[in-house]
């Protein structure tokens, strides 16, 4: 009885390993594939956005920084219009969208955090004539 397992084995064997090797590479792709749906996409989604944040963040720091280079010579809500209208058209270069309102508030975030930074060294207004 022996025997007829063993030439059993040894005939079936091949088959069987034919069959299930390529069912198991699928098997594995299918795995890859849905881990790369569940945990990839979401990956890549939250890296762009957090790329496109980081973006906007420096596009409103070098908008304030050229307004205050650019003009110093003129008063604080000019200058804020200014790096406004350069911060927005650099916005819709890229084809980003941000509401006004937003922009006031990051701007002014970001001209609190840079006097903060700066200190006695940040621009103050121009002096009066």
């Amino acid at each position: 009885m022996e025997a007829f397992w063993q030439s059993l084995i040894e005939v079936v064997l091949p088959y069987v390993a034919d069959l299930l090797l390529p069912l198991l590479a699928d098997l594995i792709v299918l795995v890859v594939v849905a881990l790369f749906g569940v945990i990839g996409v979401p990956l890549i989604k939250w890296w762009k956005n957090w790329k496109v944040d980081q973006w906007v963040k420096d596009t409103i720091i070098d908008g304030v920084l050229y307004a205050q280079e650019k003009y110093w010579d003129k008063a604080g809500e000019d200058k804020f219009q200014y790096a406004k209208a350069h911060i927005l058209s650099r916005m819709n270069d890229w084809g980003i969208e941000i509401s006004e309102s937003r922009i006031d508030e990051r701007i002014d975030s970001a001209v609190k955090r840079m006097k903060k930074e700066f200190g006695k060294y940040w621009y103050s207004d121009p002096p009066k004539k």
